[in-house]
């Protein structure tokens, strides 16, 4: 038998409680899941887990929000152990990075950071940051409001397996300030914006 402490709600469930879809949590709450979680991942990253499926049905918290676990370790895998290539289907659709969309088998940490930028975004906006209905289609919306990566942001993009597909789209960067309410916190939306790199 396994035993677990108990946590009333998941991350998913809080936001939409608490939110409706309609604008995003309050700024110290955000401040202060996005702190448990950065420090959770960094602990696992420190002893070169990833957790490969970082969103926020898998971020518990008790019913005050004072206490943040990390959960469903199911994808998690050891950085750095030669075991052949990594899996591309890892992460739930909408949290995934762009090199995992673009078919890579050898990413690492920024997997799990760029998740955590998407949750972060989430938390701010009431309602996830991108919701593609296909790999293809993520990418795709990702590239649209973020701007498509060419060969000075991001030179390693032409050695993925799908790049060419995608490499003609040509968009407009939207700036993260556009897409989440008024009175986000710009440190937040700056942080994510990071994460997103």
């Amino acid at each position: 038998y396994l035993v677990f402490d108990f946590y009333q709600q998941d991350l998913a469930r809080f936001i939409d409680l608490s939110t409706g879809g309609e604008g995003g949590l309050e700024d110290s709450l955000v401040k202060h899941i996005s702190h448990g979680v950065l420090e959770g991942v960094a602990y696992l990253h420190s002893h070169k887990i990833l957790h490969r499926d970082l969103k926020p049905h898998n971020i518990l918290l008790n019913w005050d929000c004072s206490d943040i676990k990390i959960a469903d370790f199911g994808l998690a895998r050891e950085i750095g152990i030669p075991t052949g290539p990594l899996a591309v289907d890892v992460v739930t659709l909408w949290y995934r990075a762009p090199e995992a969309l673009l078919g890579s088998t050898a990413y690492g940490e920024p997997l799990d950071v760029w998740s955590i930028g998407c949750i972060i975004l989430e938390m701010l906006r009431g309602k996830a940051f991108v919701t593609g209905s296909s790999p293809e289609d993520q990418i795709c919306k990702i590239f649209a409001i973020l701007g498509a990566p060419d060969d000075t942001t991001w030179p390693e993009a032409d050695t993925l397996p799908l790049w060419r597909s995608h490499m003609r789209l040509v968009s407009r960067v939207v700036p993260l300030s556009d897409i989440v309410p008024e009175e986000a916190s710009p440190a937040a939306v700056s942080l994510a914006g990071a994460m997103l790199k």
